[in-house]
């Protein structure tokens, strides 16, 4: 369930999105996909931004109107490119499911005025959690951020219900099973983006 909650919080809640609205999602590992699940639930019209063609597909085959290979591209270049698939306009939301390098800032060039976006990534090791933000582009298009970490239990309710009526999958973005021995080649494998979708341990001893 994990695998849905914490997108969950970051698309309905913190980024507040709402049917017919469209939505950009930057990053297509697991918090990614889960949240192009989620909002394509809630109705809202997707685009998928990621480097990886293979992402990219699982978010088309999630239900994503459409993608984006932003490898390459400075965060106003994806910005732009985000418009040329809105027909020239930009969109209502986005989420931020990366965190490092570039990703906030695409996030942020993708929106209208008065966009909202929500972040859920981290920042490198090499950012520290600094990044440098247009503030004058915040201020002159009124865009909102807002951080979002795990998932209230209050807010469990209506995911469940969501689950429960099928209209969410959370098991679909489980990609593999190991033993608590293994994990250390996981989190190996993670920094390099090596990993798709969610790891779970399923055998523990």
């Amino acid at each position: 369930m994990e695998s849905a909650s914490y997108p969950y919080r970051a698309v309905a809640s913190r980024a507040n999105v709402k049917g017919g609205e469209k939505v950009a999602v930057v990053g297509l590992g697991g918090v990614g996909l889960a949240a192009v699940e989620i909002a394509v639930a809630l109705g809202a019209q997707v685009i998928g931004i990621d480097t990886r063609d293979e992402q990219l597909k699982a978010a088309a085959k999630l239900g994503a109107v459409a993608t984006l290979n932003s490898k390459g591209l400075t965060p106003g270049q994806t910005g732009e490119k985000v418009r040329a698939l809105n027909n020239g306009t930009g969109v209502n939301a986005s989420i931020d499911a990366v965190g490092v390098s570039n990703a906030p800032l695409s996030a942020l060039e993708c929106l209208i005025k008065g966009g909202r976006m929500a972040t859920v990534g981290l920042s490198s090791q090499e950012d520290k959690g600094m990044l440098t933000i247009p503030v004058d582009k915040l201020v002159f298009s009124e865009w909102s951020i807002a951080g979002s970490l795990g998932n209230p239990q209050p807010e469990y309710t209506k995911l469940l219900s969501m689950v429960d009526a099928g209209r969410l999958n959370p098991s679909q973005h489980v990609t593999e099973q190991v033993a608590l021995e293994d994990i250390q080649s996981v989190m190996d494998r993670m920094p390099k983006f090596e990993t798709n979708g969610y790891v779970v341990i399923t055998k523990f001893d």
